[in-house]
């Protein structure tokens, strides 16, 4: 598991359980609030804006085997230049046991099955995001874009300056997404598993100011 991405860490608070379901989830929905996503989320779906309350919250022990299900689906487009899965449950598990590390989860309306996940990790004053998914089921309806949102928002109320991302070269569809987000290059890094690849690949890192407010 990577430890703040491609950025030394910094100084770090304890992020205990008990931290996650006040401050942090609590700092999440305040932040949401702020930029209209408290109540209810905007997606897009077949052509036209559809309004539905999908709120992220905090992940727990209990949706381990449903990130696993939900990573390795949405990752499935990597197939052709990485093999075997994008995570497993000790992944998981450790992410959510990682000091100032967890994931932001998204439920289905009704089924409440997981729609979206981002794993996010506080690095002193530099936030990171990890694992951005979506089900594939429910892909460009702008799941994604509010994940982003809301992992930007959980740092910045953390004390974040900065916050960070890399992404495969390979994935070339990925640094106009971000960028699109504010998000911009700031280097490259090696793959962390050349062991894996089936295509030779490196890391883009792209990072976002995170202004005080």
């Amino acid at each position: 598991m990577k430890d703040c991405g491609w950025r030394a860490a910094g100084a770090r608070r304890d992020f205990t359980p008990a931290a996650r379901s006040t401050r942090t989830l609590d700092g999440v929905g305040l932040c949401l609030t702020t930029v209209g996503y408290c109540s209810s989320a905007t997606l897009r779906s077949s052509g036209r804006t559809a309004v539905t309350s999908m709120i992220p919250r905090i992940a727990t022990v209990d949706d381990v085997s449903a990130l696993v299900r939900l990573i390795n689906a949405a990752y499935r487009v990597e197939d052709f230049f990485v093999r075997g899965d994008r995570t497993t449950p000790e992944d998981v598990r450790d992410r959510l046991e990682a000091v100032q590390g967890g994931f932001l989860v998204i439920d289905a309306p009704e089924t409440q099955v997981l729609a979206g996940a981002v794993y996010v990790k506080i690095c002193g004053v530099r936030g990171y995001f990890a694992m951005l998914s979506v089900d594939p089921s429910w892909q460009k309806r702008g799941l994604g874009r509010l994940l982003v949102r809301a992992a930007e928002e959980h740092c910045r109320v953390a004390g974040c300056r900065a916050l960070d991302i890399d992404v495969v070269s390979l994935r070339s569809e990925l640094p106009p997404f971000y960028g699109s987000l504010g998000f911009i290059p700031n280097g490259t890094a090696p793959f962390p598993h050349p062991d894996k690849l089936q295509q030779a690949a490196h890391l883009v890192l792209m990072t976002k100011p995170l202004p005080v407010q």
